[in-house]
């Protein structure tokens, strides 16, 4: 169902834009803020929209004769108030105070006051130059030659001639920010999809992109953004090649090119967060687990400014921080994170994206199935399989449909297994996905789940003969295919040497 436009607008204000909005509607409206506010208060309150409940909530008001007005003169008045509200404050925009500079430089020039204007012209140049905004900076130059050409009675020769020199430099560095940007959106947007499909044309077209002269060095790039647009182009060409060392060698140049200059990285802390992911996505695959934790810091330190945000940066750190104790076998100490991530994750679980939230109770059950606390192993896999949505991530299900049965036969549930057998494998037959893998762990729990657990030498004996199935597996299928193959590897491992899983798992260092 399409979502009406005003009610997700008032719908995304935090607490504070919400009480700045109505003391601006009552400072900048006259007679009609009230029926603003009215309408305002009654969307806010709903938890879906219902167009007709307001209606009927207010049939004696006048307003509500023309509401499809009211609703758009709300909305306008809600953004005006949002960009004033932007505007200031600790955590206000820069760009949005260079645009009102603009609109006031206007208003100085009609008024004919050109004293000012230029003092204010030296001062925002000076910001605009700090916080490398070019467009601003061409704006600028504008309003400075238009001064200073309407003062005919100075030797302006010699000042011309510098601002020309100006202009023309921001004019490039316009033109060749654009075009890597150009080169980025062509190569992640219109090339992403068919280069993953391994397409042979799009795989010949990223070559040639490659090949422009401005992707040669950095140097070729004039600005921060357009030397940011070049490494990123660069490190997807190299995750797109499989060659993770050089990837993360651009991510990392990445981040320096953030960090290095503290007001630019302020002013787009949207884009820095999403460098901040990438780079440790690039830390992921080549293996550099010690960047983890800094990096990780540096995103929880990132200010949300609104719940959407609050959620991105909740699931973010969470999902990599449950990846960096597996990673590194530290399963003890991630528990210890659990008792105050869980309550976030339960609050804030329907804002998250099934892809992301479905990974995390996956690593969440890792977590406790690699502790041997496979009752809340089972919690998390049961969240997984019984996810309304049956489509999303189902390479997910499938391996927590096998690890369950692991898990059950750990609690005793003996007569669980033979049903969840015959159930996971309907559900891999049904998804033409029974590989030999797959094959291979149904069949072994098969034969565990009918072996008397008394009998611990046939215990011993099936356990054996299951990881001796896998190693021979192993010899002919790359195991690095197999999601959950290291776990079932692993918790066999411990198994048949009578050790914790976290033993077996720091062993294997």
């Amino acid at each position: 169902m399409t979502q009406d436009d005003l009610f997700a607008l008032v719908k995304s204000l935090t607490p504070a834009e919400k009480r700045y909005f109505k003391l601006y509607a009552q400072t900048h409206s006259s007679g009609e803020a009230t029926n603003y506010l009215l309408l305002f208060d009654a969307i806010d309150k709903q938890p879906d929209y219902d167009e007709e409940a307001i209606k009927k909530k207010f049939k004696k008001e006048k307003f509500v004769a023309q509401l499809t007005f009211t609703k758009n003169t709300l909305r306008h008045k809600i953004l005006d108030a949002l960009c004033a509200y932007m505007s200031g404050g600790k955590d206000g925009s820069i760009e949005f105070e260079l645009r009102q500079a603009l609109n006031h430089l206007s208003a100085l020039y009609q008024k004919g006051i050109y004293n000012q204007m230029d003092k204010d012209i030296r001062r925002l140049k000076k910001t605009a130059s700090e916080y490398e905004m070019p467009p601003y900076t061409l704006q600028l130059l504008h309003w400075e030659r238009r001064l200073l050409l309407d003062q005919t009675d100075k030797n302006t020769d010699a000042t011309l001639e510098t601002l020309i020199t100006e202009e023309n430099a921001a004019i490039n560095q316009l033109k060749n920010t654009a075009e890597l940007k150009h080169l980025h959106d062509r190569l992640l947007v219109s090339l992403k999809v068919r280069i993953r499909a391994k397409d042979a044309d799009a795989m010949n077209q990223m070559d040639a992109l490659l090949q422009h002269p401005l992707l040669q060095t950095e140097e070729q790039a004039l600005t921060r953004m357009a030397k940011i647009y070049y490494h990123e182009i660069w490190s997807f060409y190299h995750w797109r090649m499989g060659n993770p060392a050089r990837m993360y060698e651009h991510h990392k140049r990445i981040i320096e090119l953030w960090e290095t200059n503290p007001l630019f990285k302020n002013e787009h802390r949207h884009e820095y967060r999403k460098a901040l992911c990438n780079f440790l996505n690039s830390c992921h695959a080549y293996r550099r687990f010690e960047d983890y934790p800094p990096t990780l810091e540096k995103i929880s330190a990132l200010a949300a400014a609104d719940v959407t945000t609050e959620v991105k940066l909740f699931h973010i750190t969470f999902y990599h921080e449950l990846l960096y104790h597996l990673n590194t076998l530290t399963v003890e100490q991630g528990l210890t994170l659990l008792p105050k991530r869980l309550p976030q994750l339960q609050a804030w679980k329907d804002k998250i994206h099934t892809s992301r939230l479905l990974a995390i109770y996956y690593n969440i059950a890792l977590m406790y199935f690699f502790s041997h606390r496979f009752a809340d192993a089972l919690t998390w896999l049961n969240e997984i399989l019984y996810y309304p949505k049956a489509d999303a991530r189902q390479e997910v299900r499938q391996t927590a449909r096998i690890l369950q049965l692991a898990v059950h036969f750990e609690l005793g549930n003996a007569d669980l297994l033979d049903n969840l057998h015959r159930s996971a494998y309907r559900s891999l037959k049904i998804t033409d996905d029974l590989e030999r893998f797959e094959q291979t762990l149904l069949s072994n729990f098969k034969k565990l789940a009918s072996v008397n657990e008394l009998d611990r030498k046939e215990l011993k004996n099936c356990l054996q003969h299951f990881q001796n199935d896998l190693q021979t597996l192993a010899q002919f299928t790359p195991t690095g295919h197999f999601l959950g193959w290291f776990e079932i590897q692993t918790w066999l491992a411990a198994r048949l040497n009578g050790k914790k899983m976290t033993h077996v798992l720091k062993e294997s260092l």
